[in-house]
């Protein structure tokens, strides 16, 4: 009895020790991100390039939204179907990638109220591009081996 209540112990504690380690959200930035996102269903939080990125759903759409750590909202995310890319897009891609295929779509809010595009490409290299609603390439990143997008090629 004692072996079985010591291995359930064990279990036990192993299974706490590998659990992932919570993300603690500043207030002032879980209380931005409510008043901008009231209805946010499914929030999870990271770490991205030292802000605050929540991940969520909303009205059934994949989203996120980044934050400083002083709670300023610095950008949102909304997946998108390739299709709904404006012409002006989808050409500037034909043109500047055209041998690249189109793996993700997101539409980029800003707080200056401007719209952007963002795309994973795949081809020779996979990349992202981020281009203006207008079409403009912004910029691009080459992702390196690990996927890890730090490679910037502007």
């Amino acid at each position: 009895m004692k072996s079985i209540t010591l291995m359930l112990a064990c279990i036990a504690l192993l299974s706490f020790a590998c659990t992932k380690k919570s993300l603690e959200v500043p207030q002032e930035v879980t209380a931005a991100f409510l008043q901008k996102y009231p209805s946010a269903q499914s929030i999870e939080w990271e770490m991205e390039n030292g802000d605050y990125e929540a991940e969520f759903k909303l009205g059934g759409q994949e989203m996120s939204a980044n934050f400083t750590q002083t709670g300023r909202w610095l950008e949102s995310e909304t997946a998108i179907n390739t299709s709904d890319l404006p012409e002006a897009v989808l050409a500037s891609i034909a043109t500047n990638f055209p041998d690249a295929k189109i793996d993700e779509a997101e539409k980029l809010d800003l707080p200056d109220s401007s719209v952007s595009y963002e795309v994973k490409l795949e081809g020779d290299q996979e990349m992202e591009a981020v281009f203006s609603a207008s079409g403009e390439l912004i910029k691009k990143t080459v992702e390196d081996e690990d996927h890890d997008g730090d490679n910037d090629d502007d």
